[in-house]
């Protein structure tokens, strides 16, 4: 019996010494991303961009990679090597800089990219390439009287990131010009991992004296996309916000404001590959023109630029 008692005792005190004897490592989780910011990249240029996330860790990144042709990206190392706290495998690092360089015949539209590090692979974010030049909003545009001017066209990148926040942007435009105002907002938060919830953007114009003359919530899913001509030369404001006034720093946007004819859907849409198609596109205005371009080489669903006859800019 007493010899019992010691083997026990004895297995007990090992089991005390695992226990107690130094600290105990947990799993780490893959990075999480939420969020880009900006969360566009214009074409012909190299920016960069902050990647956050709020899960896993970007520490010990090693390589990132994106969806498509002509769009690359490097890390940008941090300034100050991030230290681990004693009881962590790994410095809990939530967010990244890349530098993207964007070809000036990159296809536009939304990229999806993914970094590699040395304790595993990020979820999906996501990135758009444009053709206009990218403006940040400023952070001091959250009143009518200090909305930030720009020059169109542009691509506005901020963020609904507060409650009851609204950005403003002023502009110059002509009357009789057609305008196309597109929000990439919610539709980049449909691969994001374990968001809560999602922003529903609004949008809306008025003209100098405050006068809303224009709106747009729900047409690209919950992205916004307005059509304007202005009814006399002058500034305008353009305000986004949360439809519910909510908000959440996660929450980047992007709004295209061109004049450029705007292309909403294309005929047809079934084409064989490495051919010279005549597309009818629909447009943003009433003509119904006729463009040729030439078809990837493999099958499956792409983006295509179109450039009107004429002209050296794409839509």
């Amino acid at each position: 019996m007493v010899r019992v008692r010691a083997i026990l005792g004895g297995v007990a005190g090992c089991l005390v010494s695992l226990l107690w004897g130094g600290p105990v490592w947990g799993q780490t989780s893959f990075p999480m991303i939420t969020h880009t910011h900006p969360t566009a990249v214009a074409r012909g240029s190299t920016q960069e961009v902050t990647v956050f996330a709020n899960g896993g860790s970007f520490a010990e990144a090693l390589a990132v990679y994106i969806e498509g042709e002509g769009v690359t990206a490097e890390i940008v190392p941090p300034k100050e090597a991030p230290k681990a706290a004693p009881t962590a495998p790994v410095p809990t690092v939530r967010q990244l800089t890349l530098r993207i360089k964007a070809a000036a015949d990159a296809p536009l539209g939304v990229r999806e990219f993914r970094i590699r590090t040395a304790h595993g692979i990020s979820s999906l974010g996501q990135l758009l390439i444009v053709d206009d030049p990218v403006v940040l909003e400023n952070g001091s545009n959250t009143t009518p009287d200090k909305a930030q001017n720009v020059t169109v066209p542009c691509v506005l990148c901020g963020r609904i990131d507060r409650a009851e926040g609204v950005d403003y942007y002023t502009f110059s435009a002509k009357a009789g010009q057609t305008l196309t105002i597109e929000v990439h907002c919610a539709r980049l938060q449909d691969k994001i991992h374990d968001l809560q919830k999602h922003a529903d953007p609004l949008v809306s114009l008025s003209d100098a004296s405050g006068r809303e003359l224009a709106s747009s919530d729900d047409d690209r899913f919950a992205d916004p996309l307005l059509v304007f001509t202005p009814p006399a030369d002058g500034v305008y404001r353009l305000a986004i916000r949360d439809a519910k006034y909510d908000g959440d720093s996660r929450w980047s946007y992007a709004v295209t404001i061109t004049d450029r004819p705007y292309v909403r859907q294309i005929f047809p849409i079934g084409v064989p590959p490495s051919a010279s198609v005549v597309f009818e596109p629909v447009l943003s205005t009433p003509q119904r023109p006729q463009w040729t371009a030439v078809t990837p080489a493999t099958p499956g669903l792409h983006s295509i630029s179109l450039r009107p006859p004429g002209s050296s800019r794409v839509t």
